[in-house]
């Protein structure tokens, strides 16, 4: 069978960010009685020179897809990803849309502290970061500090570009949501991370961090 529109925007987002050769194919999940969508990047530069944050790459394949979809998200249980490299070593991993979606979500509070830091509102970032979490509780104010002098000493921010996240535990049994990327920047850009509650459905984040 064919795909839908949406579906093949997702895969042209795949393609447009990491180039290469993109294969795909449907098949039945273990559980649920929904579908999985498997995609395959493989002859790709830009993927075999960051085979360093492999973990990464599958996770952004599968949330580059993911986001194009609409009523289609009702189809699946699971996203794969698959990434060969050119020395023939092969990863696969399945993202389950439960996860998708709430990465979608902490996405757009990430796209908000990038466009904070873009405008140079610092002040801004207290309504959206959480220091007294449970998990890693620190000192918003001090953060904010540090913020603004590193900020002074960087170039202008254009814009965040994701590279991917992970899902990690953390203490109290608690899940972390990982998102990492790059804050291009007029100059020099550098790595750029947030960390979220998986848990929490409020718009705001835990942590940030100025590197992957």
């Amino acid at each position: 069978g064919g795909i839908t529109e949406n579906e093949q925007k997702g895969l042209n987002e795949v393609t447009h960010f990491y180039g290469g050769k993109i294969k795909w194919s449907v098949g039945d999940a273990r559980t649920g009685g929904k579908q999985y969508f498997r995609i395959e990047g493989s002859k790709s530069n830009s993927l075999d020179s960051n085979k360093q944050i492999t973990e990464l790459s599958a996770a952004n394949i599968a949330v580059l897809f993911y986001k194009e979809l609409r009523e289609e998200r009702g189809l699946y249980s699971e996203i794969k990803s698959v990434i060969t490299y050119s020395d023939k070593t092969k990863i696969v991993k399945s993202y389950p849309v439960d996860n998708l979606e709430i990465v979608l979500s902490k996405m757009m509070v990430a796209m908000r502290i990038a466009t904070i830091l873009k405008e140079k509102k610092y002040d801004d970032l207290r309504s959206v970061l959480n220091d007294k979490n449970g998990i890693a509780d620190y000192n918003k104010e001090s953060l904010v500090g540090k913020i603004k002098n590193a900020e002074e000493s960087l170039g202008q921010v254009k814009e965040f570009i994701p590279y991917g996240f992970v899902f990690v535990k953390a203490k109290n049994n608690r899940t972390v949501l990982h998102i990492s990327g790059m804050l291009v920047r007029e100059g020099r850009n550098n790595e750029f991370s947030v960390d979220f509650d998986a848990t929490s459905t409020k718009d705001e984040a835990m942590f940030l961090n100025y590197k992957l």
